[in-house]
């Protein structure tokens, strides 16, 4: 069996959160089939296309227990399950097709009375790398904005 191989049972739902359970070995593609209404049944009856909860699993056997355990479930049961990582019932997949847009607000840092930047050493590594406060959001980083230089890790 290949080592990058994906399985995983997910939850799909529509407005007024009716539930179907399946298992996939390609969620993109899936959900898509979902939203296209191209598999007749239940979930295209229904217009179920929302993704609300989903698990991975490297081994199909395992992806197929979990997917027959969740259905064996009650309603509530279900419900409780999607509520307890998803509390607003949003859809997963949203977003997984959207360009990313990053948000930059310039902190504003008093440093012995002076407005300056902070040390790079106050900045976390991650933001550094990025090019943005991961505590920022307010403005848009489009690709062309300039990023400070106190933000950056090269000198130019």
């Amino acid at each position: 069996m290949s080592e990058d191989r994906r399985y995983f049972v997910y939850v799909t739902a529509n407005a007024s959160k009716r539930l179907y359970t399946g298992m996939t070995n390609s969620i993109r593609r899936r959900v898509r089939e979902h939203e296209l209404k191209l598999t007749p049944g239940y979930a295209a009856q229904y217009n179920i296309t929302r993704l609300v909860y989903f698990e991975s699993f490297e081994d199909v056997r395992n992806a197929i227990e979990r997917e027959k355990q969740i259905k064996a479930w009650t309603r509530a049961k279900r419900l409780a399950l999607v509520e307890s990582t998803n509390p607003k019932w949003d859809d997963l997949s949203r977003e997984w097709d959207q360009p990313q847009t990053f948000r930059l607000t310039p902190n504003v840092w008093v440093v012995g009375g002076l407005n300056r930047p902070p040390p790079k050493s106050v900045i976390p590594s991650a933001a550094r790398d990025v090019g943005f406060c991961l505590e920022c959001k307010s403005q848009p980083l489009q690709t062309n904005t300039r990023i400070p230089r106190f933000a950056r890790d090269d000198k130019r």
